[in-house]
């Protein structure tokens, strides 16, 4: 298996992932729209969005994790000692988002099984060219 890189607090990532085979991540309209509050429930007090692309089959994130000052209260409330507490807790919640949204999915769909390939992808922007380039890819899928 690849190594993926641990989240890091203050730091940016493109962060994606795509579904299993030739499935599709989102077959409707009401589908993104439950992907995102999803996101939302499970995501954005540990994150900051900057850009986001979802496709019929895959999607994009470009974010941020939030600071440290935000941090400290989640280290007190989940009784975090160490950064690599923290990493556990933010890929937590991730799994939680994705598993959340699969199941809510498959039961729609009357589906079984994975419905994202495992692990989900990041990459650490820690150029500005990279940070661009990801937002203005983001736009034009947009507009396309």
């Amino acid at each position: 298996m690849k190594f993926q890189e641990e989240l890091e607090q203050d730091c940016y990532y493109h962060i994606y992932n795509r579904a299993v085979g030739n499935e599709l991540l989102f077959q409707a309209n009401r589908d993104y729209l439950l992907f995102l509050k999803k996101f939302k429930k499970y995501l954005a007090d540990s994150l900051d969005v900057y850009a986001y692309c979802l496709l019929p089959n895959h999607f994009h994130f470009l974010v941020r994790i939030k600071s440290e000052l935000k941090f400290h209260s989640i280290k007190r409330e989940y009784h975090l000692e160490k950064e690599k507490h923290l990493y556990q807790y933010i890929s937590q919640k991730f799994s939680n988002f994705f598993n959340s949204y699969s199941k809510s999915y498959n039961l729609y769909y009357k589906r079984k099984g994975s419905l994202f390939m495992r692990p989900f992808k990041r990459i650490k922007i820690d150029n500005n060219q990279y940070f661009t380039q990801i937002i203005l890819h983001s736009q034009k899928s947009f507009t396309s």
